[in-house]
């Protein structure tokens, strides 16, 4: 549906989706990229942790993970927010995208959890 098509009818439907698709911005790969990269670095510390365990430095290796994670938290919340925000301004907020990006902060909440507070325990 061209501009003109839409003076005459604004009820037309558009007559290729590539004009739709041609309208609509464009999402920035950053959006999936930082989420995906996280993911595999709570991979890469997992696996180094369960390597350390195995060389008999298991308990170090736990706790560094957790500081590392503790750290890494907060500076991946403060991204989000920020491609949120940009994203809302340019109009390619979409529902997937933002559970994909939470899905991962929370787990990244808790391995923090888990591994700073040894599972739950209070010792």
């Amino acid at each position: 549906m061209n501009k003109k098509t839409e003076a005459e009818n604004p009820y037309a439907t558009p007559t290729h989706s590539s004009e739709i698709e041609r309208d609509r911005p464009k999402l920035k790969p950053l959006n999936w990229k930082l989420p995906t990269a996280m993911l595999g670095f709570m991979a890469i510390g997992f696996l180094l942790m369960v390597l350390a365990a195995s060389a008999g430095d298991g308990f170090g290796a736990l706790v560094l993970s957790g500081f590392i994670m503790l750290l890494a938290t907060p500076i991946y919340g403060a991204f989000v927010v920020w491609l949120t925000v940009q994203r809302i301004r340019t109009g390619t907020n979409r529902l997937i995208i933002t559970l994909f990006q939470l899905f991962v902060l929370g787990l990244m909440s808790w391995w923090v959890f888990a591994v700073m507070t040894f599972g739950g325990s209070p010792a």
